[in-house]
């Protein structure tokens, strides 16, 4: 793989670094477990298809070292010189072979399903976190959730296996909320050793027949809210929840929903305090496919509300998803600026009122 087809390969998998790329070369953080690389020590030469880092001292054969990483790339021995042969050789804007794929993992050690131990007094916290969290045990045991007495770093956390592609990695979150501490947890890189923003969870549904719009949110949870609540309305498998566990998607989880050419919208629906983060994504990836944002409400000062708080909530923002065009987005922050500044009496009243007042999508 040489040329512009390297370049793109680059550039839609990796972080690069763009003020010292060249017309010959393409600088980038490097990726490999363990280089600690985070100003761009790793280039890729676009004229023989060979990378190198200087950090950590390997490279070869682009195509070769990417595989060698967990990343699927296939080299069609077909080499572009412009953009229009690149696009003609990827039939764009649905690219299959610059996806990266997560190399299976193991569960921490002494990994315990849920559903094999109902009584355990774990089973009986992870139940009660659900609860806090407006989901019934059920919900999570469905999903596959389990903890271990064995693996001190795991122990206070609720395993959830997250299988991409049939491969599994993993999340974890705490079964008791302490204050000021974080929630959540992520493998290591020693574990697994591609970050989060590769992993996409119930990224297989997508496949069902059916299924026509991913629902991006933010976490588990907000997933698993969101598909009790489409089974209860027979809205599935149209609409498929998916999580980014970010309030961004990367352009590696967006190419992954792309390999699925029965979708045919992405709908953005992220915590409140997240929106703009939203716009700017839909503002990226739109040339590709229909993007829409979802508005949560506010709740009086509450940024965060998010489907586990109210799905209901976050029904009536998927109804009235907003599809991404500059003028709505500029339309958009107009009427944001007129009720949160132009009026104070009515700014008081989106921030004190139970039900504020948001102005119409549709």
């Amino acid at each position: 793989m040489r040329g512009q087809q390297l370049r793109f390969t680059v550039e839609s998998m990796f972080d690069v670094i763009k003020d010292r790329c060249t017309a010959d070369e393409v600088v980038f953080i490097c990726p490999v477990p363990g280089c600690g690389d985070s100003t761009g020590n790793r280039a890729a030469n676009l004229k023989n298809g060979k990378t190198f880092c200087w950090r950590c001292n390997t490279g070869g054969d682009f195509v070769r070292w990417a595989n060698w990483i967990g990343y699927a790339v296939d080299d069609t021995g077909l080499n572009a010189n412009t953009v229009e042969e690149l696009h003609s050789l990827l039939d764009p804007p649905k690219p299959v072979s610059l996806v990266p794929v997560i190399s299976e993992i193991r569960l921490p050690q002494g990994f315990t399903p849920c559903c094999d131990h109902m009584d355990s007094v774990y089973t009986r916290e992870i139940g009660k976190m659900a609860e806090r969290k407006n989901l019934e045990l059920r919900d999570l045991v469905d999903a596959g959730v389990g903890f271990t007495r064995v693996d001190a770093r795991w122990h206070p956390y609720a395993v959830f296996p997250v299988l991409e592609y049939e491969r599994v990695v993993y999340q974890g979150r705490t079964y008791w909320d302490e204050p000021g501490e974080s929630t959540k947890r992520f493998p290591s890189r020693n574990e697994a050793p591609l970050s989060s923003k590769y992993w996409i969870y119930n990224i297989d549904a997508l496949r069902q027949p059916g299924a026509r719009c991913a629902v991006v949110v933010e976490s588990i949870l907000n997933v698993l809210s969101l598909k009790k609540k489409f089974d209860e309305l027979g809205a599935s498998p149209e609409y498929v929840p998916v999580s980014v566990f970010k309030h961004a998607m990367s352009k590696n989880q967006f190419l992954k929903i792309l390999r699925y050419k029965n979708i045919r919208e992405i709908c953005l629906l992220f915590d409140l305090d997240a929106v703009d983060l939203a716009w700017e994504d839909a503002r990226r990836f739109d040339d590709n496919i229909p993007v829409t944002i979802a508005e949560m409400p506010r709740r009086g000062d509450n940024r965060k509300l998010d489907p586990n708080d109210d799905v209901e909530a976050a029904i009536d923002a998927i109804d009235s998803r907003e599809r991404f065009l500059l003028s709505s987005r500029v339309g958009r922050q107009v009427r944001h600026a007129e009720l949160a500044y132009a009026n104070p009496y009515l700014n008081a009243l989106l921030v004190n009122s139970e039900h504020p007042i948001e102005p119409s999508t549709k």
